[in-house]
């Protein structure tokens, strides 16, 4: 698993170098890279795969992907993408009460009344306003627990999933303040962002190993 995961690494980082050059210099269109590098993450996740952990976080990459086809290689049906990241902060929401411990039920009810006020504020601004005030309402408040859970436990698997998960969001602040103020700063930024989230995510999987 050592060599596997190095290896990984070095995949990851060489990808994620390419593009961030390519999409400076505006030489070619990156997606296809930016799309192989979020797709590794999600088979490398499933390769690891051999717990209820592992398979919570392959899960969510698998709908990264998914939702990733939409919003990235096809730039359409934004609905349907930012839906799909919602159920994979569901997902994140499992784990890190798995971690805690925890039954999960409180901490869906929260989040999901939260969402449902975000949404409820935003109804007036269309469906894709909607869905993306719900996301970010919920993964905000997955980050702010990661981030929580990982000074109170100080351990190796809590402290790069909470890195992960604050690089994720991130990501998505890029995204939304590239959809108010576009520019190829921002574009570059969440990309920046989001590979290196992805990879600690997924790096945060049998650490022991």
């Amino acid at each position: 698993m050592g060599r596997a995961r190095i290896g990984f690494w070095a995949a990851e980082c060489l990808l994620w170098l390419a593009f961030l050059a390519l999409d400076f210099y505006e030489v070619i269109n990156t997606a296809p890279l930016k799309f192989l590098a979020i797709l590794l993450c999600a088979v490398f996740a499933l390769w690891q795969a051999r717990d209820r952990d592992g398979k919570l976080i392959a899960a969510a990459l698998a709908l990264s992907v998914l939702a990733d086809v939409f919003l990235l290689l096809l730039d359409r049906w934004y609905p349907l993408g930012i839906g799909i990241f919602l159920m994979v902060q569901v997902l994140h929401t499992l784990r890190l009460c798995a971690l805690r411990k925890l039954d999960p039920k409180a901490d869906l009810i929260i989040r999901a009344a939260v969402s449902l006020l975000a949404v409820l504020a935003t109804v007036q601004m269309g469906l894709v306003s909607m869905l993306a005030a719900a996301y970010i309402s919920w993964f905000g408040l997955n980050v702010a627990e990661a981030l929580i859970f990982a000074r109170a436990r100080r351990s190796s698997t809590a402290a790069l999933y909470a890195a992960g998960l604050a690089l994720f969001f991130c990501c998505d602040l890029c995204v939304g303040l590239n959809h108010v103020f576009p520019s190829d700063l921002t574009g570059i930024a969440m990309w920046a962002f989001y590979i290196p989230g992805q990879v600690l995510i997924v790096s945060s999987v049998n650490l022991e190993e």
